[in-house]
């Protein structure tokens, strides 16, 4: 495994465990369920509000790593390591189907949020 950097490995692998755990695992069918139609899903017998939270807590695990994994790459902690990271975000939002005028307000928050933290 000579010249693959650790975090793609780190990457790989999580992404060989969440695909088992979400295609052959009943809490990932729970999950797509819950995702396709939380009513039809709750009147089906699963616990909406377990799975719900179980995703929160997963997704803030992986939020995590991917933190830890970013600083590492960057040699600091700085809060501002990500700045300039902004278009990327919009853009995986709406290839993930999220409403483009969504995107666009929260685009225009996010902006007039930074400025107002930098003093202009």
């Amino acid at each position: 495994m000579a010249g693959i950097p650790i975090p793609v490995i780190f990457r790989f692998c999580i992404f060989l465990i969440m695909s088992y755990i979400m295609y052959h695992t009943r809490w990932g069918c729970s999950t797509y369920a819950v995702g396709g139609n939380i009513k039809a899903a709750n009147a089906s017998g699963i616990n909406t509000r377990l799975v719900t939270m179980v995703a929160y807590l997963l997704n803030g695990a992986l939020v995590g790593i991917a933190a830890v994994l970013f600083m590492s790459r960057v040699n600091d902690g700085l809060s501002a390591g990500a700045s300039g990271s902004e278009m990327d975000a919009l853009t995986a939002t709406i290839v993930g189907g999220t409403s483009i005028a969504f995107a666009v307000i929260w685009d225009i928050y996010s902006k007039s949020r930074q400025n107002y933290i930098k003093g202009k």
